[in-house]
């Protein structure tokens, strides 16, 4: 949002905006190290977007009359990068940017969003979630993060991917992820329902609706996306270019040098595609932290409303 903001400096205004409060606004804000855009929160519930939480799931964009001309962008956990160039695509449209000026600012702006080649290069790393203040799922995100550090060891440095211990590892990934994804569903279904039976707002009702969904599908991504890891580097569906060949182990961080034959470079594609799967499979992982940091505001929030409960009745 950062590149975006300086990109299209006096052109469009980016907002992000935390549907959790100002805690994860602040939080947000200093992960991301944002400076440009403006970065906001939602105070009250019943203020909370009719459309739910979107950020991972899609952009909204406005024109200059603040009509919507697009309700929800493609989802970066599904398309990745694609979900980026989506929203510039919209822009450059409604910008209606002319031929001369357009194209050295298209160029410009292609060469911010770019990630460098140095971060294509980026050591894979695990990241770790913060505790939220359940036990049994805080013991869950440390079981995780060992099997996605085994992941990690399995695709590190330059030799080649072994396929039985791919298939093996992410198979741990996947029971690791279904069981502690589970765990989570049932208990914000749980205290969802409790809201409800509690006699919650409509408007704060359907909000917690609307969070649960959104996490429930952030959920569905992440388990299609290891089972789409089992099939990187299927040789067969590789593209038989050296130019694509190339790209791929250039995206994965890695050389080409020594890949004498074209059977060369397809060994060394397959391998460089599972270091992509894997690196996605770590970002997914890092970007759902914020669902579950909105669960240790929403506890915080909930035992300083009980103890001032508590304070009130003693004194």
């Amino acid at each position: 949002m950062d590149k975006w903001q300086r990109a299209y400096s006096g052109k469009v205004s980016f907002v992000c905006v935390s549907c959790a409060g100002p805690g994860l606004a602040v939080e947000m804000s200093k992960e991301m190290r944002l400076k440009d855009c403006v970065n906001g929160f939602i105070r009250k519930r019943e203020e909370m977007p009719k459309w739910g939480q979107l950020g991972c799931n899609g952009f909204i964009v406005f024109d200059k009359t603040m009509r919507i001309v697009c309700r929800q962008s493609k989802a970066f956990m599904e398309v990745r990068q694609g979900a980026f160039r989506q929203v510039e695509n919209i822009l450059d449209q409604l910008l209606k940017t002319t031929e001369e000026d357009g194209a050295e600012d298209s160029r410009e702006r292609k060469k911010q969003r770019r990630p460098s080649a140095s971060a294509a290069q980026t050591k894979l790393r695990v990241h770790r979630v913060g505790d939220v203040g359940f036990s049994t799922m805080d013991k869950q995100h440390r079981r995780c993060e060992a099997v996605l550090r085994r992941l990690v060891a399995c695709v590190g440095g330059d030799g080649t991917i072994e396929e039985t211990e791919w298939r093996k590892v992410l198979g741990e990934v996947r029971v690791a992820f279904s069981t502690h994804f589970q765990e989570e569903e049932d208990t914000v279904l749980a205290k969802w329902k409790q809201q409800h039976d509690d006699g919650a707002s409509k408007t704060e009702f359907a909000s917690s609706a609307n969070m649960f969904e959104s996490h429930a599908n952030d959920h569905k991504r992440l388990l299609k996306m290891v089972a789409d890891a089992e099939s990187a580097g299927d040789v067969s569906a590789l593209s038989k270019k050296v130019k694509e060949l190339k790209a791929i182990v250039r995206d994965a961080g890695r050389s080409t040098k020594g890949c004498v034959t074209k059977e060369d470079l397809l060994e060394r594609a397959r391998d460089a595609a599972r270091v992509i799967a894997a690196r996605d499979i770590l970002q997914g992982w890092e970007d759902h932290e914020r669902y579950d940091r909105a669960y240790a505001e929403e506890k915080k929030a909930e035992e300083e409303k009980d103890c001032g409960r508590r304070c009130v009745k003693s004194s």
